[in-house]
């Protein structure tokens, strides 16, 4: 596909992606990888080990192992439970999914009202289990300003 498409984004990070699905319908995708412009270290390596986890598995992402000790906290600030990272991983994108799948998702959370934080919460909330594949440790994301010293 040679076309380029300039879609208005919406309010929330979900909705400007589920304005860009509506805008892909009908193009006869097969699968659609779902990016965050805030991680520009994406690279081929990492993109085709989701595009072929996608391929086989209908939905796909990157994550990768947690160094840190993980703590769930009360609302009045204490710990309420440690957590074993060694089952827990941080998500990263590119996230790929069979494209009809991913839609009709978006769908769904739209007419209920359902907040994601990301495109595999939705995939694995309406259509099914979502496949990992290791992801990188240099496709950071820049959340912050200080994320961009030293670059």
């Amino acid at each position: 596909m040679d076309d380029i498409f300039i879609i208005e984004g919406g309010l929330s990070r979900q909705e400007s992606v589920y304005h860009a699905l509506e805008k892909l319908d009908g193009n006869s995708l097969d699968y659609v990888l779902i990016h965050d412009g805030a991680r520009p270290w994406a690279d081929e390596n990492l993109i085709m080990r989701v595009l072929e986890g996608t391929r086989r598995h209908k939905a796909c992402i990157p994550v990768v192992d947690l160094t840190d000790a993980v703590k769930e906290v009360n609302s009045r600030g204490f710990i309420k439970r440690d957590l074993d990272r060694n089952s827990l991983r941080g998500a990263q994108t590119p996230q790929g999914f069979d494209f009809n799948s991913i839609l009709k998702a978006h769908r769904k959370a739209s007419s209920h009202g359902k907040p994601a934080l990301d495109d595999a919460e939705l995939y694995s909330l309406y259509c099914g289990p979502v496949f990992t594949v290791p992801g990188d440790v240099n496709n950071k994301k820049i959340t912050f300003k200080k994320d961009l010293e030293g670059l």
